[in-house]
């Protein structure tokens, strides 16, 4: 995952490199019309020249056929839930697009136009949102940009494009609309298909499961999980030497295991020319110490049966909660496998996460240690690969 994207900088050239002034085109027909009169027509030679010029090389407009209410909300908040989401048309682009690409004879080619636009940075961004389903505009900033009104200036672009979607949720605790959620678009997961090789998905799949991540009452928790990943690319930004060589979803690691196992997430870390794999448990506290609990003996029979001893790490909302956990383990039978815990806090929260402290860094306890290590540090057992274990490559 560290060379995914580039290491933070001040700006992104690659960025301030694409320009979003819609070239001029002339009128449909050489009779004369009230638009002719306010807008006189072109000279012939430019007529020529915007003729020629193919469908696909047609810039986009800045708005297109989206709705522009989402952008007023975005200095106002006061947009209303669900406002903001893109008319898509069929996959339309843009409407300047359409009328010049119409008085050329041609056809948008949406793939041409989005492939033309597109960047390596922006192919990754797509495929990490079409495995782990949303990711925040602050969390997009830190594992691939280098400040927020340059990742909220691309992705607004590759929203207006179709490559990405978004949503807002109403905060219950703070009263106000949180910032943009974003999912992948409908031209941006036909994309990352037919990369793949599989069959594109239809546009009312995608806006279903956008619809669902947005009405989910575990967003909050999936944004946890992802959050935890996401600050580990963060720390790899900054510190070379270290990186997160894996990011596995819950439903890719259920199904890379036989639905053996339900972590909500798989990872391989390294630092310190040591790896270690590992599998989060995101807790909110929203169910007894010993719910938790209860999941390990599914950890346990998948090591007897050949699967990995890899670290099994419990992310939970607050020191007391991590004492009550310690004190369950302790009577617990022996495992196969460390137990490491940890408390995001101090914490801040922005929007419906509750980011903690570095989870790279030395706050896991072991349930039977008494001094906290670094992620890296964690026992982690080497074991033969096979169908149940993918190892750590």
């Amino acid at each position: 995952m560290t060379d995914d994207c580039p290491a933070r900088s001040a700006g992104d050239s690659s960025d301030r490199a694409i320009t979003e002034t819609p070239t001029e085109t002339p009128p449909e027909t050489p009779t004369e019309t009230r638009a002719d009169r306010q807008h006189p027509p072109q000279s012939p030679s430019a007529q020529v020249t915007a003729a020629k010029q193919p469908a696909w090389q047609v810039r986009l407009p800045l708005r297109g056929t989206v709705d522009t209410t989402s952008d007023r909300a975005d200095a106002t908040g006061s947009s209303d839930f669900g406002r903001g989401w893109p008319v898509l048309h069929g996959h339309s682009i843009g409407r300047t697009a359409s009328r010049a690409a119409g008085r050329s004879g041609g056809r948008v080619d949406k793939v041409a136009v989005a492939l033309r636009h597109i960047t390596e940075r922006d192919w990754r961004l797509l495929r990490l949102l079409d495995e782990h389903g949303v990711l925040t505009t602050r969390q997009i900033t830190t594992v691939c940009f280098g400040a927020y009104t340059t990742a909220d200036a691309r992705l607004r672009r590759l929203y207006r494009l179709g490559l990405l979607d978004r949503f807002r949720r109403h905060n219950q605790r703070a009263g106000t609309l949180t910032g943009w959620h974003w999912t992948i678009g409908v031209l941006g997961a036909r994309l990352v298909a037919l990369v793949d090789g599989r069959s594109p998905p239809s546009p009312e799949a995608v806006a279903r499961r956008r619809d669902a991540l947005a009405a989910s009452p575990r967003l909050a928790h999936l944004l946890g999980v992802n959050q935890l990943f996401v600050q580990l690319i963060g720390h790899a930004r900054t510190h070379p030497g270290t990186g997160l060589a894996r990011w596995w979803s819950e439903q890719r690691t259920t199904e890379a295991f036989g639905q053996r196992i339900r972590p909500d997430g798989h990872g391989v870390w390294y630092a310190d020319g040591r790896r270690v794999g590992f599998v989060v448990e995101h807790d909110t506290g929203s169910e007894p110490v010993q719910r938790l609990v209860a999941k390990l003996p599914a950890y346990a029979r998948l090591t007897s049966a050949g699967g990995p001893a890899w670290p099994v790490l419990f992310w939970l909302p607050s020191p007391a909660r991590a004492g009550h956990l310690a004190a369950a383990l302790a009577n617990a039978p022996a495992l196969p496998f460390p137990v490491a815990i940890a408390a995001r806090t101090p914490s801040h929260r922005v929007g419906l996460i509750d980011a903690g402290p570095d989870p790279a860094g030395a706050i896991w306890r072991l349930h039977d240690e008494a001094e906290p290590v670094a992620l890296h540090q964690l026992p982690c057992p080497d074991r033969p690969t096979g169908p149940l274990n993918p190892g750590l490559d």
